[in-house]
């Protein structure tokens, strides 16, 4: 851009150039739209939006992981409570057969079945 269209631009005085320059409208128009790409900052780099939008993925995925790994712990530190009493359970009824459901269905009876197995053998 022209450094006196800046300069007219922005309201400045251009001192005498200015009284020998009338530049028309559509001349300071066009020299300005030259200059919009470099005046946006979105446009001036736009692998900084993408980056930006990719670290914020990242982001979000590693605090879902840490929200899934928070909630396997709890799990773990549940069953490790549960399993003994399922022991005891099964020692004192010495039946193998239960009928267990839960908000999983069969999965969980299933997986509940084969500790009680587990642990009636031992």
């Amino acid at each position: 851009m022209k450094p006196i269209h800046v300069e007219m631009l922005m309201g400045h005085s251009t001192g005498l150039s200015g009284r020998y320059y009338k530049p028309r409208e559509s001349e300071l128009v066009q020299d300005y739209k030259k200059a919009v790409p470099l005046l946006t900052i979105s446009s001036l780099v736009p692998e900084v939006s993408e980056a930006f939008k990719e670290l914020k993925q990242k982001e979000q995925e590693k605090e879902q992981q840490i929200k899934l790994n928070d909630r396997v712990q709890e799990m773990e530190i549940t069953m490790g409570v549960v399993r003994p009493l399922l022991g005891q359970l099964a020692k004192e009824t010495k039946t193998k057969r239960f009928i267990i459901t839960g908000p999983e269905g069969d999965k969980l009876g299933t997986i509940l079945r084969k500790d009680l197995k587990k642990l009636a053998e031992d």
